[in-house]
């Protein structure tokens, strides 16, 4: 599977890499952060060809832009901040993914589809737990979240309260203070 790779100028790609073309202007997700960072890694590993990605809190797009470069079939990218929504649009263009990302305005209550093979959410904690059963609502039976946004000391909190959900903890990637994790 190629490797993401991110840069803040002109870039040609190696053999097995992926170059995102970000112009982030005002919106969060430029790929230095280490929770896009996380998240990015986290796409190699868990996206697979024909699924269908909800993004949610999605910024510049950069992680709805990776899963359908990465094989997605489909992507909704939802941000409630309509400066992200003109921002992801043309970052979709910049990266030719623009037929396979939908694009919305709002709070995850606007997405009308079900049935996700992986939801992904890089927003803080307090988000992350109040919106937890609309993320499961959004899955499919054998859906994959992944949860970013999130420090060290937010794990315990968020296990806690998706467990209480059902879901089960595959994995919890770690970079500087900052973590990821995935469940299922």
């Amino acid at each position: 599977m190629p490797n993401i790779t991110f840069w803040f100028k002109n870039y040609s790609a190696k053999d097995n890499e992926i170059v995102l073309t970000i112009d982030p202007k005002m919106s969060f997700g430029t790929g230095e952060h280490q929770t896009t960072k996380l998240i990015l890694r986290l796409l190699e590993k868990y996206v697979q060809i024909k699924m269908k990605v909800l993004d949610v809190g999605s910024g510049t797009g950069i992680l709805a832009i990776a899963a359908v470069k990465l094989g997605a079939e489909k992507v909704v990218a939802i941000d409630f901040d309509e400066i992200c929504l003109e921002n992801c649009k043309e970052n979709c263009v910049l990266n030719n993914v623009e037929d396979s990302v939908e694009i919305l305005t709002g709070e995850i209550d606007e997405v009308k589809k079900k049935d996700f093979d992986l939801v992904l959410a890089n927003i803080q904690k307090n988000v992350l737990l109040e919106i937890a059963e609309k993320i499961k609502s959004k899955l499919n039976q054998n859906g994959v979240v992944i949860l970013s946004g999130l420090l060290e000391s937010d794990k315990t909190a968020i296990e806690e309260k998706y467990h209480l959900l059902g879901f089960k903890t595959e994995h919890v990637a770690v970079m500087d203070e900052w973590i990821a994790i995935v469940l299922s």
